[in-house]
């Protein structure tokens, strides 16, 4: 991810989407994001992602 950051012009609009905004991706918006990013929230805030699902990243 990092990686394509650096790639992406200062110029453009730069999204991001989760589909839970646990403590990490709030961090990792607020680290990478324009300050004043807008927040766009369906359904409840106090959603949360199943911990009993294992994810596995394959490079």
């Amino acid at each position: 991810m990092f990686f394509l950051l650096g790639k992406t012009c200062s110029a453009r609009q730069m999204v991001m989407f989760s589909a839970t905004w646990p403590a990490a991706v709030h961090r990792l918006a607020q680290e990478y994001m324009d300050p004043n990013l807008v927040k766009v929230v369906i359904g409840s805030e106090d959603l949360a992602a199943n911990h009993d699902v294992m994810q596995i990243v394959e490079d």
